[in-house]
């Protein structure tokens, strides 16, 4: 059979893209609760690209990198206390058991704010809704600079090089974010393996992207994208046959 014609895998691809959520995680799409306790910077800003407002959002979280100390550190430890500037209270939720079952009971855990890899982290995100993958992949390195180890820097890495039709380093980005630390949650997990989909999808690995999919339905049953992306798959074997 012929070769996949690249146009029209293009813009199959962008109609089955991952979207980036403006909630306090790109990879839970269940509406996020009240938080219990008074809304951090992030948090607010984060609000505001879900209301639509980048200017604002942007705005806030400028401000807050501008005041960033120059020895801060996302983790520091002292007498046995573990401080961590986790990004927002649902990371904080999901993470803290598997913080906790890593380090070893004895240690006590201490949330600290704010996080300034966390604002990178959505500054990225900003200019990905303005469509500049540039200034992104900039912030993105700023908060790697500052965090080397959290997932969702590579996992936003990863989407961006997706979209940029860049699937190779977009593969590599994603299979990054499932092993830089111990504590992912399985959701994250789930949108990792969906992300590796995707770029398996975009260089015709068409079984391949079938086997990292179903490892996403595997961690998180209920994602209706994942399903969906593995009927179109099916599609693409019965009009191209396999890669």
């Amino acid at each position: 059979k012929s070769g996949l014609n690249s146009d029209m895998l293009k813009t199959n691809y962008l109609d089955h893209l991952i979207e980036i959520k403006g909630d306090s995680s790109v990879y839970d799409q269940e509406p996020v609760k009240p938080p219990e306790v008074e809304q951090t910077d992030i948090e607010k800003a984060s609000d505001l690209i879900d209301q639509g407002d980048l200017d604002g959002a942007e705005l806030l979280l400028k401000s807050l990198v501008d005041k960033m100390p120059d020895a801060w550190q996302p983790r520091t430890k002292e007498r046995g206390i573990l401080s961590i500037a986790f990004w927002d209270s649902k990371e904080y939720r999901d993470s803290l058991a598997c913080e906790k079952e890593a380090l070893g009971s004895p240690n006590t855990i201490d949330r600290i704010e704010p996080s300034y890899s966390g604002a990178y982290y959505w500054l990225s995100n900003i200019e990905i809704a303005r469509n500049n993958p540039g200034q992104a992949l900039e912030y993105l390195a700023r908060a790697e600079s500052l965090e080397s180890d959290h997932p969702l820097i590579f996992f936003n890495r990863g989407y961006i090089y997706n979209r940029m039709g860049r699937y190779s380093e977009g593969y590599e980005e994603f299979k990054k974010s499932l092993v830089v630390r111990r504590c992912i949650p399985a959701k994250q997990k789930a949108e990792a393996y969906r992300g590796m989909g995707v770029a398996l999808i975009g260089l015709k690995k068409f079984h391949e992207a079938k086997e990292i999919l179903n490892k996403s339905l595997a961690l998180d049953p209920g994602d209706k994208t994942a399903f969906n992306e593995l009927e179109y798959i099916k599609h693409l074997i019965n009009m191209y046959g396999s890669e």
